[in-house]
């Protein structure tokens, strides 16, 4: 993220971006002009809001080096639920689509630890607690782990920019969205 900002900034001097914090999953910021683009996931209930797909990221699980969950040759499903685990979740949910997959299977992962943001695994990093985050953050993160494919079938999602239809128009919003796809579709 830091070499996306430098790119918009480099090539737009004088622009003036603020990053807000998203607590959750509501849209209703871009609604109501409190913000005015929006990167994430976009949720079900995004109605008249426009977006455009920057990439598609899925799931891959992590634990830190010689975890002993790797030294199996293959980790199953029953293997995975086994561990203790760190979840990431802005809302504190303890259950997601790794939860629902799991349990298809007739298995339940040991939630021990619930952190809002992925740069909190690092105080999990030592331990024997395994994580699930999307693929893109594994890029940035600067921890000692080991990724793996998740066991159970998951989907992968979009990453999209989102937008109200008030900022079709405006030529500056339009320039910074088209960067900001550029961007993205030339780093991925």
């Amino acid at each position: 993220k830091p070499r996306r900002r430098a790119t918009v900034t480099s090539a737009a001097p004088g622009i003036r971006l603020r990053f807000a914090p998203r607590s959750d999953k509501d849209v209703q910021a871009l609604r109501d002009a409190a913000i005015d683009l929006d990167i994430g996931v976009l949720p079900r209930d995004s109605g008249e809001l426009r977006c455009q797909t920057l990439f598609e990221d899925r799931y891959v699980g992590l634990a830190r080096l010689g975890h002993p969950i790797f030294d199996a040759d293959r980790i199953t499903a029953e293997r995975f639920a086994a561990w203790g685990h760190v979840l990431f979740s802005m809302q504190a949910d303890f259950a997601g689509p790794i939860d629902r997959a799991l349990a298809e299977l007739g298995h339940v992962r040991d939630v021990r630890l619930i952190v809002p943001a992925f740069r909190r695994y690092s105080s999990a990093a030592a331990s024997d607690l395994i994580g699930s985050i999307p693929k893109s953050l594994c890029k940035s993160a600067a921890i000692a782990y080991r990724t793996f494919d998740l066991p159970v079938d998951v989907s992968g999602f979009n990453i999209v920019q989102a937008w109200h239809p008030r900022m079709d128009a405006d030529p500056v919003h339009r320039w910074l969205r088209a960067l900001i796809f550029e961007t993205f579709h030339s780093m991925n």
